[in-house]
């Protein structure tokens, strides 16, 4: 079972569930230690409003001009509800906010601020940006009025079912796209998940709640102790300015406020959520998420997500907010890029496969069809080390002020441009023995691809610790070149095919796995200059 949505926990955690629910969420949280950390957070709060509280509104109640049809759903900062816009004749969703944490006398100011929000989003119509239509008051509380989107969220989309990978991509890509647009018009939203993603019957994507984001924007919580469990709770609770702590950044977590690298760090968790399985770190508190992403501790990858789409999600991961990409419409170009790459010679390979079944190759070497299926290695590169790469690790060289600095980058660069050619050539080589020439078996070109996979992984985690440069970083750069191994071992068949099968058993392999991702972090800490950092990492 995944892990229940924060609605259910916190219908668990006030005793709304019906029976048949209590049990299945009481015998998931026994094994999940993140889910009763936020049980645990939840039990701190306040309890929940009685059922005859002004929030919990019956069919036929009148809020505004609107007249509720029922209940959608509810969460930490207020209930969703199912309305009828009698003036416009629409369904529309109406959510009343319950803004009691703020304090007593924050209600006219957190009204100003949704107001400010609905006006600016109001130049804003973006297909994939929920509607805010409204913002009112009703009995001592906020209300938003929004477009109603009836495909359910996009966390019970990837429940129902395995997603294909570029269903999956396609989704984010639209929900990337959504964030820029807000982006541009100075709104951030603070509390992206999968939770605030909707999706329209025909799956398109909405993203909704950036007013409920931004109504708490000029609350400072307490300055409580970190071992504060109400300093938890109001962390791991959806509505605080900070987000919800299973998405928020590091900043967000350290208690700083939230901008649009901030939403792009949240957005990184949530596809690696999708693309994995699980969240990229561990931790069932503030504290724990924190250092887990101080030591950049991501938790095993699955072997079939393809190296660029890692090495996006990784840079978007970023603990330093200036090493992620430099806003959301680029982090949305790699993916864009990257998957009509993928799309494209996925269609070109079974147009090959069709036609070598035809008899292909006996017209001859004037058809070009197969060797085209092996071009465009290099946009794996994307990413790991591209333009973009390389001006950010310029910039943290120069950040240094050593007088060397620039010489060492040129090194560092000439050297991992050399690296990256000779890469792109072995890649585009496995593929052209096997598909093109017929000389070598399937077999062995995927042998060949795991390993030129592996090592373009460990270039990934080097070219994060460059961008972290500082004065050992630049001292180093000049010998990195003989540091630096290359690729050639993966064209070494007769090696590949001698070395230790990975494990069978699912779990021993994710751990091994994880194991390997350590020691390349290591590795690119040390090829880095960063020696005690690299020391101090643990394989667990």
């Amino acid at each position: 079972m995944s892990c229940p949505d924060e609605n259910t926990l916190l219908g668990y955690a006030s005793g709304a569930l019906d029976p048949e629910g209590t049990t299945t969420v009481r015998q998931h949280v026994t094994g999940c230690p993140e889910c009763r950390g936020v049980l645990a957070a939840l039990g701190g709060l306040e309890a929940p409003p009685p059922r005859g509280d002004p929030g919990r509104l019956v069919p036929g109640a009148r809020v505004g001009r609107y007249v509720v049809l029922g209940l959608l759903g509810e969460g930490g900062m207020g209930r969703v509800h199912a309305a009828h816009d009698p003036e416009l004749d629409r369904k529309v969703a109406l959510k009343l906010l319950n803004l009691a944490r703020l304090g007593e006398d924050s209600l006219a100011q957190a009204r100003q601020r949704l107001e400010r929000e609905a006006r600016t989003m109001a130049r804003l119509s973006h297909p994939h940006v929920a509607r805010l239509h409204d913002v009112g008051e009703y009995q001592g509380q906020l209300f938003l009025v929004m477009e109603l989107v009836e495909g359910g969220t996009l966390r019970r989309w990837l429940a129902e079912k395995p997603r294909p990978r570029r269903e999956i991509v396609a989704r984010f890509i639209q929900a990337a796209e959504g964030l820029a647009a807000t982006h541009a018009l100075g709104i951030t939203h603070r509390d992206f998940k999968p939770d605030n993603v909707l999706l329209t019957r025909d799956g398109q994507v909405r993203i909704t709640d950036f007013g409920l984001a931004n109504a708490a924007a000029g609350w400072t919580p307490p300055r409580e102790p970190a071992d504060s469990v109400s300093g938890d709770a109001s962390l791991t609770t959806t509505g605080v300015f900070l987000g919800t702590l299973a998405y928020a950044a590091p900043e967000q977590l350290r208690g700083e406020r939230g901008d649009a690298r901030s939403d792009q760090f949240a957005f990184c968790v949530a596809l690696h959520e999708a693309l994995h399985g699980q969240r990229p770190f561990a931790g069932a508190t503030r504290e724990e998420l924190l250092a887990s992403m101080l030591r950049q501790e991501v938790r095993a990858e699955k072997r079939d997500v393809p190296s660029w789409l890692k090495a996006v999600v990784r840079r978007g991961l970023s603990v330093e907010p200036s090493r992620r990409f430099e806003s959301m419409r680029a982090l949305r170009a790699h993916l864009s890029r990257e998957e009509g790459a993928w799309k494209r010679v996925a269609a070109t390979a079974v147009l090959a496969g069709g036609l070598v079944g035809l008899g292909f190759l006996a017209l001859g070497p004037s058809a070009a069809t197969p060797r085209e299926t092996c071009q465009g290695s290099e946009r794996h590169l994307a990413g790991i080390w591209d333009a973009s790469v390389r001006e950010s690790t310029h910039q943290a060289f120069l950040r240094t002020g050593d007088p060397v600095a620039e010489a060492s980058f040129q090194a560092v660069a000439s050297t991992l441009d050399r690296w990256s050619r000779d890469w792109t050539h072995a890649h585009q080589s496995a593929c052209e023995a096997t598909r093109v020439f017929g000389e070598q078996p399937e077999a062995v070109m995927g042998l060949r691809m795991t390993c030129l996979d592996q090592q373009l992984g460990e270039l990934s985690r080097l070219t994060v610790a460059l961008q972290g440069a500082d004065a050992r970083t630049v001292e180093r750069g000049f010998g990195l070149g003989k540091a630096l191994g290359g690729v050639a071992r993966c064209a070494d068949v007769r090696t590949l095919q001698e070395a230790v099968s990975p494990p069978e058993d699912p779990g021993v392999r994710a751990e091994v796995d994880a194991v390997r991702s350590e020691l390349a972090r290591a590795n690119a800490e040390l090829l880095a200059g960063h020696t005690p950092e690299g020391l101090r990492i643990r394989p667990r």
